[in-house]
């Protein structure tokens, strides 16, 4: 059961995200890649990529480190602006159980994403001991 505000819908479909996998996977990884990222920093050939890398206009001036957060960043962003075009959107409207679907969908990711992070801080804290 999904709780909208004063809005509720029994949803009977099971959400399954397939193509989403590998998207959590990259999440979970992200705390390696940081780590990874900040020891090459030290290694003076690469901080001179790192540089070229800034002033390459596709990049607009962000470092690689903000391209490692942008999916999380995007995971976590995707229920609180569905959740927001839930509230604006009369439950008579033809497209409101697909929102409902939707935010249902986008909270499932950020569960697993959550999840998996988890699991590999877990993982790698067993690795330490």
């Amino acid at each position: 059961m999904i709780f909208i505000g004063h809005h509720q819908s029994h949803l009977k479909r099971s959400i399954h995200i397939p193509k989403l996998i590998p998207h959590i996977r990259w999440c979970s990884c992200q705390l390696t890649a940081c780590t990874l990222l900040q020891s090459k920093s030290l290694d003076p050939s690469f901080r001179e990529y790192e540089q070229a890398c800034l002033k390459d206009p596709r990049t607009k001036g962000l470092p690689l480190s903000s391209f490692l957060l942008k999916p999380i960043q995007r995971v976590t962003k995707y229920p609180l602006l569905i959740g927001k075009i839930l509230e604006y959107t009369p439950n008579t409207d033809p497209d409101y159980e697909s929102l409902l679907m939707a935010l249902q969908a986008s909270e499932t990711l950020c569960s697993q994403v959550n999840d998996g992070v988890r699991a590999k801080e877990n993982a790698e804290s067993l690795e330490w001991l």
